[in-house]
C-alpha cells in the first residue's frame, strides 16, 4: 500500500511533497521503495508525453544522460515513461539554489563566483564532452551542497530531450530570455556555445548583483542580448571582465570552450581574483549586492541617423552566414482547425520565437469570450471624446463568425514571394484581402498572394513594423532606432531619427494615400512623415504601459494609439470607442487595427484574445489555443470584415472575412 498522503510512482518510487517547479514540469522529493533513498524525480507536464517524437528520444537517448556522471552535474538516474506520465530521478541535493543565494543581501564575493563558475565550467566540459548541450543554463538550475562549497547543474538533457518540431508548438521556445544566447533568440544553429554564453551571464550576475540585460518584456530583452554590448561593472580586474566579456560575445565563435574557462576561472579564483564590487554600506554594516543601473536607450542625433547600428562587422557575416544556412532546413507541420502563417512587421516588441507551425485549414472561429467588452475608458482619449461610442455592453458576446468554408480542405495558397529565414516575426501588412506581407526583426520580408516586392533588408537596428503603401507595390520597415527602410514604389519621406527619441520606436502606421506614414514610440511620442499630419501624442502624459501601436483613421486625419495595457488613445478625428485601460488583459496587447469604416477598431494581446470596440465585429480569436508563439500583432482585412493575427513564429490566423494565403509558420 502506497503511505497515506504520498504517491506512487510506477512500481519502484514514492513521490512525497512538491520542491519546485518549472515550465517543464514538477520536482518532487521521492524516495525508492526498496531502499529509502531519497531522490529528486522531474515529472514532465503532460503534453511530453503525448508526443510521439518526445517518447521516443527519451528511450534512444536514456543511455546518454546515465553515462553523464561528474562532480558537478546532478546525475540522471533514470527515465521514467509510464502510461501518460514521464519523470526524470536525478540526486537530491539538499542545499539552496544559486538563485535563492543571488536573492540574498550579502554579495557574491569574486573569488567566490570564479570558484563557482569554474565549477559550473566543469560540469559544462563533462557534458559537451559527450555531445550533450544544456540550453537552458540559469541560476535556478544550479545546486548549492548545504556548506556551498560545489555547484551542481541540474536539467541537463531535459531541454534536449523534450526539444522537438511538434513539442516546441506547446512550450514555445526553449529557454530563459535573460540568459539565452543572440543566436539561440534567432534560431541559429544551437551548439556548446550557447551555455557559454549563458554561464557568462551567470558570472556577470555574480559579479555585478545585476544580470547585464534586463527589460519590461521578453522581446525587448533578447534584442538587448543581440544589439548592446555588456557594461563593464567597476571593481573587475582586466583579466576578469575579459574573460566574462569574451563568454558574452555576440559571435558564439569568439566565446571560450567550458575547459579553458574552467582553467582560467580557477586560476583567478586561486590569488588573482578582482577586490570585491563596491557596495553601499547598512545599518548593520552586513555587504549588500551592488546594483547595476540599467542602461537607457540614447537619442540618437540627426548625424547618427543612417549609420546607427549596435552590431560590429563580423556579427553582421556571422548573422548572413547564419540566414542563408538556415534556408531550406525543413520544418515539420502540424494540422490545425484554423489557418497560420507567417507576418509582417506593422507592429509589437514583443518576445522571442520557437520552431514548426502549419498553414492550417480555413478558420474555424474560435467562440466569444467576452467580446464587445469595452472594459472602461482607459484614460485620454486625446482628440476623440470619451467612449460611449458603439459598443456592446461590457461582457456581451460578440456575433458568431460567418461560414468560412470547409474544414477540412483548402486550396493550396499561391507561391510565395520570398524565403523565409526565420526569425521573430514582428507585424503583417496586407495590400488585399488575400494578399500581405510578414516582417521579422531581422528584415527580411516574405509575400504571399502576389504581395510584392519583398526579400531581405539591412535594417541598422531591430525592425518593429511594417506598413503598405495603398495602391502601390511596397512597403516601409520601421527600426527601433527610428530608421524607415523602403522597398518597391513607395517613397522614403525620412527616419524619425531626424528628432530626439526618448523611447525606441514601436510601430508603424502608413495613410491612406501611401504618401506618408507615422510612427509612434514607447513614450507615446508621434513623428509624421510625407502627408501624415500631426494631431498630437502621449509624450507629455504619463502612460501605465508602453505605447506600442498606432492605427491611422481612413481620412488620413487622425489616429489610434495602443498601450500594451490596453489603454486606447484617440487624436485627430479618430473617436475614442473605449479601451482595456481600467481592466488590464491577462497579457500585454501588442497591436490595434481600425475597421474600414474607421468607426472601430479591434486590439489583440499577447495570448491572442481579440477585443472589439465600436462597429468592429468580434470574429474569433487564439485565446486557449495553443500557440508555438506569442501573438505580435492584427491586420484588418482592407474590404469587408475580418482580421489576421501573427504570431512570432510566423503562423498567420485568419477570421472572417481575410484571406490565407500562407504563413512562414
Amino acid at each position: 500500500m502506497t503511505p497515506e498522503g504520498e504517491q506512487a510512482l510506477g512500481s519502484r518510487y514514492l513521490l512525497h511533497e512538491p520542491i519546485g517547479r518549472g515550465a517543464m514540469g514538477k520536482v518532487w522529493k521521492s524516495s525508492v521503495r526498496q531502499t529509502g533513498a531519497l531522490v529528486a524525480i522531474k515529472v514532465l507536464n503532460t503534453e511530453f508525453s503525448e508526443d510521439r517524437e518526445v517518447v521516443a528520444r527519451f528511450v534512444q537517448e536514456r543511455s546518454v544522460f546515465l553515462r553523464l556522471d561528474h562532480p558537478n552535474v546532478v546525475p540522471v538516474r533514470d527515465l521514467i515513461v509510464e502510461g501518460s506520465t514521464m519523470a526524470v530521478v536525478m540526486d537530491l541535493v539538499e542545499g539552496p539554489t544559486l538563485r535563492q543565494v543571488l536573492a540574498e543581501p550579502a554579495a557574491v564575493e569574486p573569488n567566490v563566483a570564479c570558484r563557482l563558475g569554474a565549477q559550473m565550467a566543469a560540469g559544462l566540459t563533462a557534458a559537451h564532452a559527450a555531445g550533450v548541450v544544456h540550453r537552458d543554463l540559469k541560476p535556478e538550475n544550479v545546486l548549492l551542497e548545504p556548506d556551498r562549497s560545489v555547484a551542481r547543474i541540474t536539467d541537463f538533457g531535459i531541454a534536449h530531450l523534450t526539444y522537438g518540431a511538434s513539442i516546441t508548438r506547446a512550450t514555445r521556445m526553449i529557454g530563459t530570455p535573460e540568459y539565452m544566447a543572440p543566436e539561440l533568440a534567432q534560431r541559429g544553429p544551437v551548439s556548446a556555445a550557447v551555455d557559454i554564453y549563458a554561464l557568462g551571464v551567470i558570472l556577470y550576475e555574480m559579479l555585478a548583483g545585476a544580470r547585464p540585460f534586463d527589460g519590461d518584456h521578453p522581446m525587448a530583452v533578447l534584442r538587448r542580448h543581440a544589439e548592446e554590448p555588456p557594461q563593464r561593472p567597476s571593481g573587475l580586474s582586466d583579466e576578469l571582465w575579459e574573460l566574462v566579456a569574451a563568454c558574452l560575445a555576440k559571435d558564439p565563435a569568439i566565446r571560450p570552450e567550458a575547459a579553458d574557462l574552467e582553467e582560467r576561472l580557477r586560476a583567478l579564483a586561486s590569488g588573482t581574483a578582482s577586490p570585491p564590487v563596491p557596495r553601499p554600506s547598512t545599518a548593520d554594516d552586513r555587504p549588500t549586492r551592488a546594483r547595476l543601473p540599467r542602461p537607457r536607450p540614447q537619442s540618437p542625433t540627426a548625424s547618427e541617423a543612417k549609420r546607427r547600428w549596435p552590431w560590429p562587422p563580423w556579427w553582421r557575416h556571422a548573422l548572413a552566414l547564419g540566414l542563408v544556412l538556415a534556408i531550406g532546413l525543413p520544418v515539420a507541420l502540424l494540422a490545425r482547425p484554423w489557418d497560420r502563417s507567417n507576418a509582417s512587421a506593422k507592429r509589437s516588441l514583443a518576445r522571442p520565437p520557437a520552431t514548426d507551425r502549419t498553414a492550417g485549414t480555413p478558420g474555424t472561429s474560435i467562440g466569444p469570450t467576452g467580446s464587445g467588452d469595452p472594459g472602461g475608458s482607459g484614460g485620454p482619449s486625446g482628440g476623440g471624446s470619451p467612449g460611449t461610442g458603439g459598443n456592446a455592453p461590457p461582457g456581451s458576446e460578440g456575433p458568431p463568425s460567418p461560414p468560412l468554408g470547409s474544414a477540412t480542405t483548402r486550396p493550396a495558397p499561391p507561391k510565395k514571394c520570398g524565403t523565409d529565414v526565420g526569425g521573430w516575426h514582428v507585424g503583417i501588412a496586407a495590400r488585399s484581402p488575400s494578399a500581405y506581407w510578414l516582417a521579422t526583426t531581422g528584415g527580411n520580408v516574405v509575400g504571399f498572394g502576389g504581395a510584392r516586392p519583398c526579400g531581405q533588408s539591412n535594417p541598422s537596428g531591430t525592425v518593429v513594423g511594417i506598413a503598405v503603401g495603398r495602391g502601390t507595390q511596397g512597403y516601409w520597415l520601421a527600426t527601433s532606432a527610428g530608421d524607415v527602410l523602403t522597398r518597391g514604389e513607395v517613397k522614403d519621406y525620412g527616419p524619425a531619427t531626424r528628432l530626439p527619441l526618448n523611447k525606441p520606436v514601436t510601430g508603424i502606421a502608413a495613410t491612406p494615400s501611401g504618401h506618408g506614414y507615422w510612427l509612434v514610440a514607447g513614450d507615446g511620442g508621434v513623428f509624421t512623415y510625407g502627408d501624415a499630419g500631426f494631431y498630437g501624442s502621449m509624450a507629455d502624459e504619463k502612460l501605465n504601459g508602453p505605447a506600442i501601436d498606432i492605427a491611422g483613421t481612413p481620412s488620413g486625419r487622425g489616429y489610434w494609439l495602443a498601450a500594451t495595457d490596453g489603454g486606447v488613445f484617440a487624436k485627430g478625428d479618430a473617436v475614442f470607442y473605449g479601451s482595456l485601460g481600467d481592466k488590464p488583459p491577462d497579457s500585454k496587447v501588442t497591436g490595434i487595427a481600425a475597421t474600414p469604416s474607421g468607426r472601430g477598431y479591434w486590439l489583440v494581446a499577447e495570448d491572442g484574445k481579440v477585443f472589439r470596440f465600436g462597429d468592429a465585429r468580434y470574429l474569433g480569436d487564439m485565446a486557449g489555443k495553443p500557440l508555438n508563439e506569442p501573438i505580435t500583432g492584427i491586420e484588418a482585412s482592407p474590404e469587408g470584415s475580418g482580421y489576421w493575427l501573427l504570431g512570432g513564429d510566423g503562423g498567420v490566423f485568419r477570421f472572417g472575412s481575410a484571406k490565407f494565403a500562407g504563413s512562414n509558420g
